[in-house]
C-alpha cells in the first residue's frame, strides 16, 4: 500500500525481516479497524517507507537504534524501547536514524477515530514499558500461527483494543502533570477496568479520598467511576461477541466477569439483550 514512485529506490532491497498479511475481508463491514499486516523490519540507512493521505495506521515499537517518523511535516525521533503511531488519512515517513529495528502492525480502517475517542489523536511517540513484551509476543504469535488468518486477526484486535487504555495512562505519566484528577481517575480506570480492580487502591495511588474521588468525577462526567468501567465492559463485550471463534465465557473472562452466569445479567439489564442474543442480531 505504499505509495509507488518511479524515483524512489525499491525499498525492500534496504529491508531485512519477516512479515504476514492477516486481513480478512470478509470481516471489513464488521469492525471499525483491521490489522492489516504485522511484522518486524531491521532497516538499512537507505530504507524510507512513505505514505501520502496513507489508508494505514502503523503502531510500531524500536527493539534496536533509532529510527526519525514525520507526520503531515512534524518531525520526530525514536529511539529504542519507545513505541510510535502514525494514523491513516495523514501522510507519513519513516526511516532509520541509527541501526534501526522495529516491530510493527499495520492498522486497516478508520482508525484514527479510535485513537481520538481515547484522546491520543496527537501522540506520535510514547514510551510504555508494561505494553513492550505482549506486543512483541502478539506480534510473534500472528506471524507463527498455524491457526489460519482469522485466528490472527482476533489475536490482533483483541490486543490492540487491550494496549489502549495502556497508551492512554502512559501519556497521563509522561505528560499529564496539568490534568485534573478526574482525568487521571479515567484514566487508571481505562487501565484496569477489564481486571477485578480495587478503586480504593487507585485513589490511594492520587492520595485522594475515596468518596470525594467518586464525587468529583460524578460532576465532571456525570456517571459514578463504577458505572464508568461498566460502560466501558459492555461495549468490549460487544465488540467481542462478534468475533465467532470467541465463547460467551471466554468473553465474560476477558471483560472482567469470573462469574459467566452474573456477565450475562449483566449484559442483558444493560443492553437489554442477552449475550447470545446480541451475537445472533449482529449475525445478521
Amino acid at each position: 500500500m505504499e505509495k509507488e514512485d518511479k524515483n524512489r529506490p525499491d525499498i525492500y532491497k534496504y529491508r531485512l525481516g519477516d512479515y504476514r498479511n492477516i486481513l480478512v475481508d470478509e470481516y471489513i463491514d464488521k469492525f471499525p479497524f483491521l490489522i492489516e499486516q504485522v511484522g518486524t523490519d531491521h532497516c538499512r540507512k537507505e530504507y524510507c517507507m512513505y505514505r501520502e493521505n496513507s489508508s494505514l495506521s502503523v503502531i510500531g515499537y524500536t527493539i534496536q537504534g533509532e529510527g526519525r517518523i514525520v507526520e503531515d511535516g512534524k518531525k520526530f525521533t525514536v529511539h529504542k524501547n519507545e513505541f510510535f503511531i502514525v494514523r491513516n488519512g495523514h501522510s507519513h515517513t519513516y526511516y532509520p536514524k541509527k541501526d534501526w529495528a522495529y516491530k510493527w502492525i499495520n492498522i486497516y480502517g478508520d482508525f484514527d477515530s479510535v485513537l481520538k475517542a481515547y484522546g491520543l489523536e496527537n501522540v506520535t511517540i510514547f514510551y510504555c514499558p508494561p505494553m513492550a513484551k505482549p506486543f512483541m509476543e502478539t506480534i510473534e504469535k500472528c506471524l507463527s500461527s498455524n491457526d489460519g488468518i482469522e485466528k490472527a486477526q482476533i489475536d490482533g484486535i483483541s490486543f490492540i483494543c487491550y494496549m489502549l487504555p495502556y497508551i492512554k495512562l502512559s501519556t497521563i505519566r509522561n505528560f499529564g502533570v496539568e490534568l485534573e484528577i478526574e482525568e487521571k481517575i479515567k484514566a487508571a480506570l481505562e487501565n484496569v477496568c477489564f481486571t477485578s480492580y480495587s478503586f480504593d487502591d487507585i485513589c490511594k495511588g492520587f492520595g485522594i479520598n475515596k468518596r470525594h474521588a467518586q464525587r468529583l468525577f460524578k460532576n465532571k462526567y456525570n456517571m459514578t467511576p463504577h458505572g464508568y468501567v461498566l460502560q466501558l465492559r459492555y461495549k468490549q463485550a460487544c465488540s467481542l461477541l462478534m468475533m465467532p471463534n470467541l465463547s460467551i465465557k471466554q468473553i465474560s473472562s476477558a471483560v472482567g466477569f469470573e462469574d459467566c452466569k452474573y456477565f450475562s445479567t449483566f449484559f442483558k439489564s444493560y443492553g437489554g439483550f442477552s449475550p447470545t442474543m446480541y451475537r445472533n442480531l449482529v449475525k445478521k
